[in-house]
């Protein structure tokens, strides 16, 4: 899936912080349903059912679940189809 942005102020914001995140990877490499609805300008069902598809990859941390960092990476950059 690759995620086209009315403005590019937003997509090269949402790039940078990407960024930011995986810089941290090693620390925190996973973000919530909410968060990365945000990131992707989705929403959250939307979450849900990429991670269904296998999409993007999702974690339980207990009840919690959790979307890996990279996964999300890879769908803004376009490595994702969807």
């Amino acid at each position: 899936m690759n995620i086209s942005f009315k403005n590019k102020a937003v997509e090269e914001a949402v790039r940078k912080l990407l960024e930011e995140l995986s810089k941290d990877a090693n620390t925190q490499p996973l973000t919530d349903v909410p968060t990365a609805a945000k990131m992707l300008g989705c929403s959250r069902p939307t979450i849900y059912k990429l991670a269904k598809e296998g999409k993007l990859k999702m974690v339980h941390v207990g009840s919690r679940a959790r979307i890996t960092v990279e996964s999300i990476e890879s769908i803004v950059s376009g490595k994702e189809e969807a």
